[in-house]
Formats: structure tokens, sequence, C-alpha cells
């Protein structure tokens, strides 16, 4: 099985790679920033700016929006949100704003990440950093409160 999706992959880059070589059009990424997410400059992603649903106790950040995969989260994205308990972060999202998840501080229960910190890349990330805790001594606050 996998050697026959090898070769039928190989196919259809051969098959592409002839198609784009006699000058035939391929589509183009017809994507558009909107109130609740942002196309990057680059248009290859989306970041969450805005929560499209404040009243939800539970949100899934979706993994693609319109074709593209969502690949932040804005610290205002959560703004506004009374009732969220349980946030989803997919494995599309590759950075992550400070502060994100103080407007909820006193709502949220549960948080599910791909990561601790502002990036997949983030060697010292720390979960207080997603509630606006930047040193040493926001960590010790944080463990304090956790356990309080």
């Amino acid at each position: 099985m996998k050697k026959t999706l090898k070769i039928l992959t190989l196919a259809s880059a051969l098959t592409f790679s002839t198609l784009t070589s006699c000058n035939e059009k391929t589509p183009e990424i017809t994507a558009n920033s909107d109130a609740f997410f942002s196309l990057n400059e680059e248009k290859t992603g989306f970041t969450l700016t805005k929560c499209p649903t404040p009243d939800l106790e539970t949100y899934e950040v979706p993994s693609t929006y319109q074709g593209l995969p969502v690949i932040g989260i804005k610290k205002t994205a959560f703004n506004g949100m009374k009732k969220l308990k349980t946030l989803i972060i997919p494995d599309s999202v590759s950075f992550i704003d400070k502060g994100i998840l103080l407007p909820v501080a006193g709502t949220i229960k549960e948080v599910t990440t791909p990561f601790i910190g502002q990036s997949k890349d983030d060697k010292e990330g720390y979960l207080g950093q997603f509630f606006g805790i930047s040193n040493s001594v926001g960590k010790i606050k944080l463990v304090y409160m956790l356990k309080n």
C-alpha cells in the first residue's frame, strides 16, 4: 500500500509539473481577513483575533479557516468570553500571544495545547505566559494561585 501511494504521489507531482509548465494557471487563494481571523502577509495562514461565538463554555480553535491553517492566536482572541471553561488549541497553531487567557482567568478550567510558551520553538516557555506573566516572580505567583 505504501509503495503504491508513493508511486501515485510521484505520478501526481509529474502531472502537476507538466500542467504548470504548459502555462496553465493554478488556482489562486481567495482567503481574506475578517472580524475574527487575520490572514498573514504571506497568505499562508490565519491568526485568531476574536472568538466568533463569545457565549461558549468550550471553544475549539479550528485547525483551518477558509482552506488555510490557523497558525496563531492573538491576545484579544478571548476578550468578552465570560463563560469559557475549556479551550482546545490544535497542532496547526505555532504561536500564541502572551496573555491570551488573562480575559478568562476567572472561568478557565482546562486548556489543551500543542506547546507551552509563545511558540513551538520556545524552549523557555511556561504556563504563566498564557496569563501574561513574564518573569520568575510571576511563575511563583501562578503556582500559588493554582494551588489555592
